[in-house]
């Protein structure tokens, strides 16, 4: 069995994780900012409801950023892990005698 990673595509694989949390990010505070304009000409126990309601996502919104920023910093540790691991094991490679 071998194991290989590209840690250069693991790496871009992060990177473009973290511009789609700041996209996932933008699109739910859009979502606030539009509920905070319903609320202004909404009248009534249903604004109230559907305001709980929407302010009741926002910790789970906010999770969702946590897991996934948490998941795209282990994608770099283990990037540069890996590359730390493989230098590792060239130098001792290199370290070993040749038979004559």
């Amino acid at each position: 069995m071998n194991v290989r990673i590209d840690t250069s595509e693991v790496k871009k694989i992060s990177s473009d994780m973290n511009a789609k949390i700041q996209e996932y990010r933008q699109k739910y505070n859009e979502v606030y900012t539009h509920a905070k304009e319903i609320e202004r000409i909404w009248d009534g126990e249903a604004r109230q409801t559907y305001m709980q309601k929407i302010e009741g996502f926002r910790n789970d919104f906010e999770a969702m950023v946590s897991v996934l920023t948490k998941y795209s910093s282990n994608l770099n540790i283990i990037a540069e892990r890996y590359e730390k691991a493989e230098e590792n094991a060239k130098t001792i490679a290199g370290r070993l005698s040749v038979g004559k």
